[in-house]
């Protein structure tokens, strides 16, 4: 069954430069899902084409999380003529079960979500059309500009202080050439963190702890049945995002009575954080950068495995700075290179 999901987005299209008067008008923005259909279900080993129409936005960002909640696909094909496709193929071992396909976009003031089902004992279902089988997801060009290294997390949450919801036409009133921007309108279309109040982004601002399991939760939709409650978060904004990543096994207190909410997360911090919750296989091997020795020997396998796969990146002058702490630019790009990587 097609869903749609439409908003107001009020834009001043014209601008009446010598009285200064400006006409604003509603565009409607509008997305929708023709295959798969919610009913349509996939063996293991079959082409999955994702298409729909769109109206009123140039792009859409999508992820397809398998029936235990991993990614098993990222994608943010363009839209042209009002539709959009893309596609992947599944594994000859994908699991069975119920697959969810979370949608965002510009305008849209929260991801759509639709599903579909794979199972052994069903007949492949192709639906018609032109998907590349394994079709790979477009890279998100998050090198981190200026010798910044791609890095992960960033702030979120409803109730984080100073937060608002989406912004809707993400439109950030500090990030236009910044070279995170990207990345940052892919993980804000997906519902994973939110701008400030006044309209900005703040992306050279630190991450605290808090905000960085907040995010980490909601970008890899890890569970949130935990129950873990430390004397500094009992009352704390995060505590629910807190408890689902450590009983996921994604972070740690520094002890049993504290977790440290507030304060700044480090590189190597998220590092080995992104690593748990994204289930990368660990790395093994050398770590050439000229500060590498700075590395705790706790992080020192993350960093391996994030440098390795090309998702985190050293500075201009060699150095990786793991004790440095991570800015909410950085946490972006690191996220979206790890969704995309698989």
């Amino acid at each position: 069954m097609k869903k749609i999901f439409t908003v107001s987005v009020i834009v001043s299209i014209i601008c009446l430069l010598f009285t200064g008067i400006c006409v604003a008008e509603d565009i409607e923005v509008s997305v929708s899902l023709d295959s798969p259909a919610s009913s349509q279900t996939f063996s293991p080993g079959d082409d999955v084409e994702i298409s729909g129409q769109a109206e009123n936005v140039q792009q859409v960002s999508l992820i397809v999380f398998n029936s235990k909640g991993s990614i098993a696909y990222v994608a943010q094909p363009s839209v042209l003529n009002g539709a959009f496709t893309t596609g992947f193929q599944l594994n000859s071992d994908a699991l069975e079960g119920t697959y969810t396909i979370k949608i965002g976009a510009e305008g849209l003031g929260a991801p759509l979500e639709f599903t579909f089902g794979v199972s052994k004992d069903s007949p492949s279902v192709q639906p018609g059309g032109g998907n590349t089988p394994g079709g790979s997801s477009p890279a998100t060009g998050g090198g981190g500009g200026g010798g910044v290294s791609p890095n992960p997390e960033a702030v979120t949450g409803n109730s984080e202080p100073g937060a608002t919801t989406s912004t809707g036409s993400q439109k950030f009133n500090d990030t236009n050439g910044h070279w995170a921007i990207s990345s940052i309108n892919q993980l804000v279309a997906l519902g994973a963190i939110n701008g400030y109040p006044d309209g900005s982004f703040k992306p050279d601002n630190t991450i605290s702890r808090a905000e960085f399991a907040a995010v980490l939760v909601k970008a890899f939709s890890l569970n949130q049945q935990g129950n873990i409650t430390f004397q500094d978060t009992v009352n704390h904004w995060a505590r629910n995002h807190i408890a689902a990543a450590v009983a996921s096994g994604v972070a740690n207190g520094y002890d049993a009575d504290t977790f440290g909410p507030n304060d700044p997360v480090t590189r190597e911090q998220m590092a080995v954080m992104i690593v748990r919750a994204a289930g990368l296989e660990g790395g093994i091997g050398e770590i050439n950068f000229d500060d590498s020795a700075d590395i705790s020997v706790w992080a020192r396998e993350a960093i391996a495995t994030m440098t390795r796969e090309g998702l985190m990146q050293g500075y201009s002058d060699n150095t990786i700075h793991p004790l440095k702490y991570a800015t909410r630019g950085e946490a972006v790009t690191l996220i979206m290179n790890t969704l995309n990587s698989r």
